[in-house]
């Protein structure tokens, strides 16, 4: 491993930057833009987003007006009646619920998006990105080239580019938390053999998407690949109470704790409102206990769990 500089993005979400694909793209442009003057031109740099920041991006493919809504189950319910023929021959014929085929009627045009917006920024920036996570189908990449798999599930997957806008590697999350199963989003879960590690200049990289970054099967498979960095793009739909904070430390903190292997942790938090679905959250950065100063574990961490913050740290 050789020094390279952690850049977490806590990002404070909101409706309206889903609205249009034109306002993700400004909405994410504008935290590249905050993040320029942190970027490094002597060491590698990695910058990663949280979980779920390109799933809303389902609002933009419907065109959602936001401002005629108060929850986020009115949104899809009125949705779902605006176009309830076509989602309902699709539900059909995919043999999928009607939650998860309006994520798949559009998820070409999401992703063709997401990936355009992530590619531009990190060639931009000249920067590695996690970009947090997105509710799409498999993909499939060869020679290059990435393609959705037809096929009538959808997966939270976070994908990771480097500095030319490659796609270097895909992480399906394994483990899901009520909203994400059948009576929220229907999201299917990720196999544990498809887990891989993601190699870079810098160092091995392990992805677990939130909740999986509190389970041993995949952090275990992971650190069995050489991962050296466990990276946890999370979204909290909780309180960020005393409490709460102590019960995350059951993840990325103590998995890096407990595994020799992990030599730091990255944790990007998701923040802010979408609908009437809350997040908070504090992002951090961690080592081993007694590499840090304080004997914390923490080498640094954002200091309000409801406001947007970038934390970053040099580590080799």
């Amino acid at each position: 491993m050789k020094e390279f500089r952690a850049i977490a993005v806590q990002v404070k979400c909101n409706a309206r930057d889903y609205m249009t694909f034109e306002n993700f793209r400004r909405k994410t442009a504008s935290l590249f833009e905050r993040i320029k003057s942190l970027v490094r031109k002597d060491a590698p740099n990695l910058v990663v987003f949280p979980e779920d920041y390109g799933t809303p991006l389902v609002i933009a493919s419907e065109k959602v007006n936001v401002e005629n809504f108060r929850t986020l189950k009115e949104a899809m319910e009125k949705t779902i009646m605006r176009k309830l023929p076509y989602i309902f021959i699709k539900s059909f014929l995919l043999r999928a619920s009607l939650v998860r085929s309006i994520f798949l009627a559009n998820s070409e045009e999401i992703f063709r998006n997401y990936v355009e917006t992530f590619r531009e920024m990190a060639i931009e920036y000249s920067t590695y990105v996690v970009a947090g996570s997105i509710t799409i189908p498999r993909i499939e990449i060869n020679n290059n080239e990435v393609k959705l798999l037809r096929e009538n599930k959808i997966f939270n997957t976070s994908l990771v580019f480097d500095p030319s806008g490659k796609i270097i590697g895909v992480q399906r999350k394994v483990h899901l938390i009520d909203i994400e199963g059948p009576k929220g989003l229907d999201i299917s879960s990720g196999d544990l053999e498809s887990i891989k590690v993601i190699e870079t200049e810098f160092a091995k990289i392990g992805i677990a998407i939130c909740f999986d970054a509190f389970h041993n099967d995949v952090v275990e498979r992971l650190v069995k690949n050489d991962a050296e960095i466990l990276i946890q793009p999370s979204a909290n739909p909780e309180k960020w109470t005393s409490a709460q904070e102590e019960d995350w430390k059951k993840g990325c903190w103590s998995m890096v704790q407990k595994y020799n292997e992990l030599k730091y942790g990255i944790n990007p938090m998701m923040v802010g409102n979408l609908f009437d679905l809350s997040f908070e959250g504090i992002s951090s950065i961690v080592s081993k206990v007694e590499k840090t100063k304080d004997k914390s574990g923490y080498i640094t961490k954002a200091s309000n769990p409801n406001e947007e913050e970038i934390v970053y740290a040099d580590l080799v």
